[in-house]
């Protein structure tokens, strides 16, 4: 069948790894056989523009592994939140006529994020589509989404043909709000890119992501700072770039454990495989994630996951990791637990489940009956 997506977060020439789960999903539905193509409208914050330039707003034409992008970079407002849903909608039936016109008409919009939902809408309308949504954005959970875009996205979820979840905490926050069902499918992981290697000799500790209070990287300083000494030739690898960077660097010198700590920077998606790879631990510290992709791409390359209890990770680590609770002792605990039984941990075994269940072909096997019974139905 002929996919359409239509997202405001995915790869662009500002960020590589925007929405990467996005783009993993539409490579999974073109390797299982569909004609897949994407309208990508992506916000630019102010900060990105100063950071890389003008060059990179603007449209654009790309074809990758199958999946036709037809994108579109442009600059945010700042502080009007909701400015997002009408520039989509006023850019986007432009270049829908364009991927019309060049590739046809498609079988059904699969909508990711509220914010392009008044386009998917119009669409909808226009040509008779029917509407999937898939819903990421975590301010569901952490009840932060201002009231005219909650209302919005309730509006836009109730008017769709199916709701998706990516994962059960999340559907059940997203259920509780607006009144409708969702069902579970959770994002991919490609697992012929992330896949064990032989691991460094010495026992890492590796997490990855923007250093925000969200994220909690302080957690993790303080956990390993605790049993540290207790784990001969163990280290924390800590990769991301953020608000709260310079302070972790400042705390983990005050605690004197500098020597055992590496910052790494940001990395690209090729470079996180590497430090996968040469990890033992993966871990995540989040208050809230709605699933946390990160946690499959680790158990793809055979890691033992060690993450709180923030929603998403709770449906995938408990396969084959631990959830701790968001406190030293018991954080600092399940990391030592990980170090004492480094030589029973089997990583082809973590490796299986996540094949089961969040490869390529598992999840567009999941997505494909999806699409069928909608279109079945409109």
């Amino acid at each position: 069948m002929h996919v359409l997506i239509i997202t405001d977060s995915y790869p662009n020439p500002f960020r590589k790894a925007m929405g990467v789960f996005v783009s993993d999903q539409a490579e999974a539905l073109a390797q299982a056989g569909h004609q897949v193509g994407v309208l990508a409208l992506i916000p630019i914050s102010w900060n990105d523009i100063k950071q890389i330039g003008m060059r990179g707003l603007g449209a654009y034409e790309q074809h990758e592994h199958g999946v036709h992008v037809s994108g579109l970079c442009y600059a945010q407002w700042p502080k009007v939140y909701s400015y997002p849903i009408w520039r989509n909608a006023h850019s986007g039936n432009t270049m829908m006529l364009r991927y019309v016109q060049t590739h046809g008409q498609p079988d059904v919009l699969h909508v990711h994020g509220f914010h392009s939902g008044k386009l998917a809408m119009r669409i909808s309308k226009k040509y008779q589509l029917p509407v999937v949504v898939t819903e990421h954005n975590s301010r569901f959970m952490a009840h932060t989404l201002d009231a005219k875009r909650l209302r919005f996205a309730l509006q836009f979820f109730q008017q769709a043909d199916e709701r998706i979840a990516v994962s059960e905490a999340f559907r059940k926050a997203l259920e509780s709000k607006s009144k409708v069902p969702f069902q579970v499918i959770p994002n991919a992981v490609n697992t012929e890119v992330f896949k064990p290697a032989a691991p460094s000799s010495d026992f890492i500790f590796l997490s990855a992501g923007n250093f925000t209070s969200n994220k909690n990287q302080r957690l993790q300083i303080d956990a390993f700072h605790a049993v540290c000494d207790q784990m001969p030739g163990a280290q924390l690898w800590l990769a991301g770039d953020g608000e709260q960077l310079a302070t972790c660097k400042t705390h983990v010198q005050q605690l004197g454990i500098y020597a055992k700590v590496r910052f790494l920077g940001q990395l690209n998606r090729e470079e996180i495989v590497k430090r996968m790879q040469q990890a033992s631990v993966f871990l995540i510290s989040s208050n809230h994630e709605t699933f946390g992709v990160v946690a499959i791409e680790a158990m793809a390359c055979g890691l033992h996951v060690i993450a709180t209890p923030c929603g998403g990770p709770e449906d995938t680590v408990r396969l084959c990791g631990e959830i701790a609770k968001g406190e030293v002792a018991a954080y600092s605990a399940a990391m030592f637990r990980a170090f004492q039984n480094r030589l029973q941990h089997n990583p082809d075994a973590v490796r299986a489940v996540c094949e089961a269940r969040f490869s390529y072909q598992a999840v567009a096997r999941q997505l494909t009956e999806l699409y069928s019974r909608v279109i079945s139905e409109s």
